[in-house]
């Protein structure tokens, strides 16, 4: 999406949160309205972020973390509620991150991961908590990698992998499970000796632009990857 698709998003969601915004104070008992306000929050916050208009996308996540805080009070078990907590979660404490907070950052991630394992636990099922659960422990090791907790880094990073391994080799057509698998890839070659991990990406990839349904930005991941196996 092009800067100026940012901008028109923004001022769209604008509009939309002050328009529900007014339905949920004239039905203050309706829940469905309150969340419909917290994702038009968090949508308009991700819009902010894009163009890097940080201090007002964080006070938006905040405050939507207040109000789905607000939500589960009333309806502690409902899954979705509990779904919508994890990535307000997630989008604060990658704020942090880039805020270099990493303490505001750990607090985040620790809960948004003890939410998404008691949620896996609940449906083993299921491959979007699978997913849900090793994104969150990739956004822990991010942290903890942050402040030079190596080892800490690893073993999320590792766990995470073990996941998206698993997933891939199940669903070897799935792109989006793929790329996952690259990005796992990628953490583990980020830490100190990991550097063979660089390999074992870039051959994802290239399995990925020889299926013939690589994006352009799968494109440009292939060729940052040629690179650093190249550069090694």
């Amino acid at each position: 999406m092009l800067q100026g698709d940012f901008a028109r998003a923004e001022r769209v969601y604008r509009s939309n949160l002050a328009f529900v915004r007014g339905l949920s104070v004239r039905n203050p008992g309706n829940v469905e309205l309150r969340r419909d306000v917290w994702y038009t929050m968090m949508s308009l916050g991700d819009a902010l972020t894009a163009q890097q208009k940080y201090e007002e996308a964080h006070t938006l996540y905040a405050d939507a973390l207040d109000l789905i805080r607000q939500l589960l009070q009333a309806d502690a078990n409902s899954f979705d509620l509990q779904r919508d907590l994890g990535g307000n979660l997630e989008r604060l404490g990658e704020r942090a991150l880039a805020a270099r907070d990493q303490p505001a950052a750990l607090r985040y991630f620790e809960e948004a991961l003890a939410l998404a394992r008691r949620l896996q636990l609940s449906d083993p099922s299921s491959v979007e908590l699978e997913r849900d659960l090793a994104s969150s422990l990739t956004d822990m090791g991010d942290a903890l990698a942050r402040g030079d907790d190596f080892r800490g880094a690893r073993e999320c990073y590792q766990e995470s992998l073990a996941i998206r391994e698993r997933l891939s080799e199940a669903n070897p057509n799935i792109m989006e499970f793929q790329r996952d698998l690259v990005i796992g890839y990628q953490r583990m070659a980020a830490l100190p000796g990991g550097e063979h991990y660089w390999q074992l990406a870039l051959d994802v990839a290239e399995r990925m632009a020889q299926a013939g349904t690589a994006t352009p930005r799968d494109a440009q991941m292939l060729e940052d990857l040629r690179r650093r196996v190249r550069d090694r």
